[in-house]
């Protein structure tokens, strides 16, 4: 009598056993789109914080952008003075030699149909999150956007961002681009060629342009940000002046020049922000960081 009269209690300690059970469970899904929930929650926060670092660097840098120009003015135009360039100024054209550095058009020549296919989708992918970055950051239209998305699809093939040189094999680096703009001026030697350093100037502030934003953490790890800064935004500002001296009204240049660290601030919040969705395409298996 005594063991009948403990079986329900056993059956209610099986049973409590059975719901514990069911409510874990029940439980781990609940956890695990809780977590989900945190982890899309620290995402917003964070494109919120790339929003507003981004944001002033793009709406304040045009004034810091003109007195930092204009203090680099005076320098530059002792520097073009340094040897007789007159005699070249009417030479010297925007393109440059394709073989070497490339020039507006980042197509090529005699590329494939496959090629061209993937050149358009690539170029077109750049424009809208250029463009998206802009909307984002509250200043849509800037007149800037088909340059930046035209230096993103060239400089996606490494042979355009390491141009061949005369110097070296490969223009590596912005003291490379230097020593190249100083060979095409020696008369003596086979690479002279002044009507080539528009373009090498202009390779230089896209280069410095392009690693300040693209791969700035690699640029700030190397200690080299103010270097990249001052020196991209006298080679645009050199580009500028000749474009200025030809009646060129197209002043891309000189807005490069004056907006550096905006433009910058708004390629480094493009990679992080809207290159996930992106193209097959070698260039974003590259490790930005």
């Amino acid at each position: 009598m005594a063991l009948e009269l403990l079986d329900p209690a056993r059956e209610g300690i099986a049973l409590g056993a059975e719901q514990l059970e069911l409510l874990l469970a029940l439980g781990q899904p609940l956890l695990e789109l809780g977590e989900r929930a945190v982890k899309l929650r620290f995402l917003r926060v964070e494109r919120l914080q790339l929003l507003l670092q981004a944001r002033p660097a793009l709406l304040g840098g045009q004034e810091a952008g003109k007195q930092d120009v204009e203090g680099e003015a005076g320098e530059q135009h002792a520097r073009r003075n340094e040897k007789p360039r007159d005699r070249c100024a009417n030479a010297i054209h925007h393109g440059g030699d394709s073989s070497r550095i490339s020039g507006a058009s980042p197509a090529g020549r005699g590329v494939s149909s496959a090629s061209e296919r993937d050149f358009v989708e690539l170029r077109r992918f750049f424009e809208r999150a250029i463009r998206a970055s802009f909307a984002d950051l509250a200043h849509r239209g800037d007149p800037a956007v088909p340059y930046l998305a035209d230096l993103l699809t060239r400089f996606a093939r490494t042979e355009n961002l390491f141009p061949r040189g005369s110097t070296v094999p490969r223009l590596e680096t912005v003291a490379d681009m230097l020593v190249e703009i100083q060979a095409l001026w020696d008369d003596q030697a086979p690479s002279f060629r002044p009507e080539r350093e528009v373009s090498v100037r202009r390779h230089i502030g896209d280069f410095t342009l392009f690693m300040t934003g693209i791969f700035r953490e690699r640029v700030e790890r190397s200690a080299s940000t103010s270097y990249y800064i001052v020196e991209g935004k006298r080679a645009y500002r050199f580009v500028s002046e000749h474009a200025r001296a030809r009646d060129d009204g197209d002043a891309t240049y000189r807005r490069l020049a004056e907006r550096f660290e905006s433009y910058a601030s708004v390629l480094d919040y493009t990679r992080r922000v809207h290159f996930f969705d992106h193209p097959a395409h070698g260039f974003f298996r590259l490790r930005f960081e």
